[in-house]
């Protein structure tokens, strides 16, 4: 099993700090040499996307990542035991859609007694029923994104055919 994946799950289950699984998970899944949207990484950041939407009341954004999240724990189907967890989690999830206008209520995955056994040792305080720190249902809006727009920058900066009159922004509207 992938050591990136007992953070996973320490976030997830403990801290339900779902955009930190989103980050941790993106940035070692764009670490691979060769990565696309179809590997099962993809399906575990949509899993955590899906959680963190629907805690928030978005439940047609939580129902979209559900979805992909499905998708592609079907597609991996064979690969779940090697990344911790049990291949109980497709019909869990599937249970979870069919349940997504409901009030949310932190979702427990099915680990593999391995996978559990190593968060134990690693995170000694790790408990699943945890209660989530309130300052992460909005974390988007909080977290420091200098790093992303100095690269956003960067790129438009070398952009070598720049668009001769883009439209002006102010605030979230067009200005006239």
């Amino acid at each position: 099993m992938k050591a990136i994946m007992i953070d996973y799950y320490y976030q997830f289950l403990h801290e339900r700090h779902y955009f930190e699984c989103h980050e941790l998970l993106e940035d070692a899944w764009k670490a691979q040499p060769l990565f696309t949207k179809q590997d099962i990484e993809v399906a575990f950041i949509m899993l955590a996307t899906s959680q963190y939407h629907q805690r928030r009341g978005n439940i047609s954004g939580a129902a979209r990542c559900l979805t992909k999240a499905i998708d592609g724990f079907i597609r991996h189907h064979s690969q779940l035991n090697d990344y911790g967890v049990e291949t109980t989690i497709i019909p869990l999830l599937k249970q979870r859609f069919n349940q997504i206008h409901e009030p949310y209520l932190p979702l427990q995955l099915p680990l593999t007694s391995q996978c559990l056994n190593q968060l134990t040792m690693t995170y000694p305080g790790f408990n699943s029923f945890n209660e989530a720190n309130r300052e992460w249902i909005d974390f988007h809006r909080t977290r420091d994104r200098s790093d992303i727009i100095a690269t956003r920058t960067k790129r438009l900066m070398s952009n070598k055919d720049p668009v001769d009159d883009p439209p002006q922004k102010c605030g979230d509207q067009q200005c006239d």
